[in-house]
């Protein structure tokens, strides 16, 4: 984990770090390394014993805070644990059967209304308890402000202290134990309710619970959206070769179903989708699905719709598919997991998610729920949401910023465009959703586009660093290099240490000509950043092309003295050894470093390249044949073995 930045601006290192230990918790992992929770017990003595397994307690979470209070109103304590993991909240009913007991709520006129800093006492026999009603119990929680008071054996008190905050102090006579006790300011009276003691789970059994358990089997499979969200578009190959598309499929309701042909569970669900067609048809909703299989397991998808059956669509996922939709449902459910298969989602006529399904989901739940598609905003809240309830702010907003972001991350940039597109409408302010929106436009060659949306970026924020070093390279791709290098300044003006803006700033200006120039920079960049071997490999390249091979090797060999065996560095020294002369040197190097760093494409088209120059056209094919059979998409191997085949 690289230190904090000393200064505002971007440090890579550190942001990478924090995504990759972000992705860690969201994928159930745990910064606590599966350390079980623990709970004492204080033996009244200035000793504690450790009861955590006795208890129950001892969950193997990554727990982060806990609140005590008692909720089903039996006289003792029970607890809420939030863990940072699933299930994130737990709560651990307290059933001790021998307990008398007391809880006093306080009601403040002239101190606050909760009572908050008083002071309360209770005497029963010889012993007596103090409490105080606090703000804040620890990290992100709060106990209930009722205050509980353990009475042992006896059964009553016989005293009643409260010292308020406002500084007034009532004296109260005693009360029988197993009383929840109602004090209000000013008042000299004590309101006193039976509590449930004796009867197990008092509340929590009770008409509330009760009402919670009523939820309708609807709910209980799979989740409503508060909000429909767009699905992402896909072109997909089917079995009987044809090629369709989402947009297809609008002007009616569409089950996606998502399954794979080692999934029992799947199989089952798709017989059971192809028995309920009729019913499906009658509520208006077409099914197709998608199998999310390798391509080597075609054979065993057209067996299985073959011994089914199916006569609705079965599609072929590509690697787009599977990229868009996990990362899809990840969001959705804030977790970074596989997708799990089978998972089905609901759409209406729109394109938009209305529901979706994890496991198994049968026709007749689908038709019923396609009935509920376009009610109102009211009624799919309700749907939505496991209990009743109503808001105390604003209802939460779905962050399409994030999800746009993830997507271009996982490589569908131009799937993450629509999102990003929403996340603008809901916050035309947000600058990182422009940045993210012109980073999409970008990698899909929209250049006019994209430029149009850094400097969105920037002119909300002056000082977003990425966005001048963004737009930078699209002004440099469109040939205006002069505009691309007082970018790439504007980025290292809002952080010096920048390495991206650095090598950017080198190459613009070595492009313009100024080779002087581009080699200080990257001089400087190489001292601001002594931890960036990247940078000084970049200085010792330049150097080697404008013919200073000394120099170029100094610089490469500190990098080496830093980063240690790096292929980079070493392949950069080899072929410093080529343009040398010293042809078989660099291939000796070359190859070694190919035993050492298997499957290093780098290295690959460095060891071709060097035997073009010595002459060796038949040990540089076959190099590149292996290169192309190891990486398909490797486009400059492809160009240059189609170059000495000729």
């Amino acid at each position: 984990m690289p230190l904090s930045p000393q200064r505002d601006g971007t440090d890579d290192g550190y942001e990478a770090a924090w995504a990759a230990i972000s992705e860690w918790i969201e994928g159930d992992g745990s910064w606590s390394g599966r350390e079980r929770n623990l709970c004492y017990v204080n033996n009244r003595d200035g000793t504690f014993a450790d009861i955590s397994a006795a208890s129950g307690l001892d969950f193997i979470e990554d727990g982060r805070s806990f609140a005590s209070g008692d909720l089903d109103g039996d006289g003792d304590l029970d607890l809420v644990i939030k863990s940072r993991n699933s299930p994130g909240l737990r709560i651990v009913r307290n059933d001790w059967p021998a307990s008398r007991s007391a809880t006093v709520r306080l009601r403040g006129r002239e101190s606050n209304r909760d009572g908050i800093g008083a002071e309360v006492r209770v005497r029963a026999g010889g012993l007596e308890i103090r409490r105080t009603v606090r703000a804040g119990s620890g990290f992100l929680s709060q106990h209930a402000k009722d205050l509980h008071f353990g009475l042992g054996g006896r059964s009553r008190a016989e005293e009643l202290r409260v010292r308020w905050p406002s500084g007034t102090e009532q004296v109260f006579p005693g009360f029988p134990a197993g009383k929840q006790v109602t004090v209000v300011e000013g008042s000299g009276e004590l309101r006193l309710k039976e509590l449930t003691a004796g009867r197990k789970g008092g509340g929590l059994d009770g008409a509330a619970t009760d009402r919670i358990g009523e939820t309708t089997g609807e709910r209980r499979t799979g989740t409503w959206l508060v909000e429909p969200l767009p699905a992402p578009a896909w072109t997909l190959k089917a079995l009987d070769g044809s090629t369709q598309t989402l947009d297809q499929y609008r002007g009616s309701a569409l089950l996606l179903n998502i399954w794979a042909s080692w999934c029992p569970p799947c199989r089952a669900e798709l017989r059971d989708l192809q028995h309920g067609l009729g019913r499906l048809g009658e509520s208006g909703v077409s099914v197709a699905a998608v199998s999310v299989d390798e391509a080597a397991a075609e054979d065993a998808v057209r067996a299985i719709v073959g011994a089914e059956g199916l006569s609705f669509p079965v599609l072929l996922a590509d690697v787009r598919f599977r990229a868009a939709y996990t990362t899809l449902v990840r969001s959705l459910l804030a977790r970074r997991t596989e997708l799990g298969i089978p998972t089905s989602l609901l759409l209406d006529g729109e394109g938009m998610i209305e529901k979706v399904y994890l496991g198994r989901v049968t026709a007749d739940q689908v038709a019923s729920d396609a009935g509920h598609i376009g009610e109102s905003a009211a009624s799919r809240l309700a749907r939505a949401l496991p209990f009743p309830g109503r808001f105390f702010e604003s209802r939460p907003a779905r962050d399409y910023t994030r999800l746009g972001a993830e997507l271009l991350e996982v490589g569908v940039p131009d799937l993450s465009v629509p999102y990003l597109r929403k996340a603008i409408q809901q916050r035309p302010s947000l600058s990182s959703a422009h940045y993210d929106l012109g980073t999409a436009y970008a990698a899909t060659a929209q250049l006019e586009a994209a430029r149009i949306s850094f400097e969105t970026a920037i002119s909300l924020s002056p000082k977003h660093a990425q966005a001048h070093n963004s737009l930078g390279v699209v002004l440099g791709t469109m040939g205006r290099h002069g505009d691309a290098a007082e970018r790439f300044r504007s980025a290292l003006a809002a952080n010096p240490s920048y390495s991206k803006a650095i090598a950017n700033l080198a190459t613009a200006l070595e492009r313009a000509g100024n080779a002087a120039a581009a080699a200080d920079t990257l001089e400087r960049g190489v001292r601001a950043n002594p931890r960036d071997t990247g940078l000084a490999n970049r200085l010792g390249s330049l150097l080697a092309r404008t013919g200073d091979l000394t120099q170029a090797e100094t610089w490469f060999k500190e990098a080496l003295a830093r980063s240690g065996e790096d292929p980079e560095t070493l392949t950069n020294l080899a072929l410093l050894e080529a343009q040398r002369g010293n042809l078989n040197a660099a291939k000796d190097q070359l190859l070694r470093l190919i035993d050492n760093h298997e499957g290093n494409a780098p290295v690959r088209m460095a060891l071709a390249r060097v035997q073009i120059a010595s002459g060796d056209i038949e040990g540089a094919r076959e190099t590149l044949v292996e290169l192309v059979g190891r990486e398909p998409a490797h486009e400059p191997a492809r160009q240059l073995l189609e170059s000495i085949g000729k």
